[in-house]
């Protein structure tokens, strides 16, 4: 049986988001939260990053694969990461690794992404570039981000 931990999963985002921080002053930011299952997405969401109410998002279902993409994409495909060139099999192998080991964790019933209208102001509390998911677990949701900022 595994002894897989959110805190081993936070661990592993918070080690790609120092692979792939440069030596500038660019940092990358990767965590996973934990919220109440009952509790609105939206209201934990705007509080949690205090957004103003002008601020307009959509919170949106998707499929496992478009998680495992955006998941590949923040681990390997941003970043400093980049220069280590390593194979697709092998991405693929630590995305799939991953994501069981979270699954294993939360049980994972359903994914959702935080969808913004870019036609109002940006928020910059946000990152420059970030992707914001929600997880529906059995027993919880989670809030897991991944961004970079200056």
């Amino acid at each position: 049986m595994k002894n897989i931990t959110l805190d081993f999963i936070k661990g592993v985002l918070y080690t790609y988001a120092d692979l792939n921080t440069p030596n500038s002053n660019l940092s990358y930011e990767y965590e996973i939260l934990e919220m109440e299952l009952e509790e609105d997405e939206s209201i934990f969401y705007r509080n949690k990053f205090q957004l103003p109410e002008e601020c307009l998002f959509t919170i949106e279902d998707i499929n496992f694969e478009e998680f495992q993409k955006s998941l590949n994409n923040w681990f390997f495909k941003n970043g400093e990461i980049l220069n280590l060139r390593i194979n697709d099999t092998r991405e693929s192998y630590a995305i799939n690794m991953f994501f069981s080991e979270l699954n294993d964790v939360v049980c994972i019933k359903n994914i959702k992404k935080v969808e913004f209208d870019y036609s109002a102001e940006t928020y910059y509390e946000l990152g420059i570039n970030y992707e914001y998911f929600f997880i529906e677990g059995v027993k919880n949701k989670y809030l897991i981000y991944f961004k970079y900022e200056d």
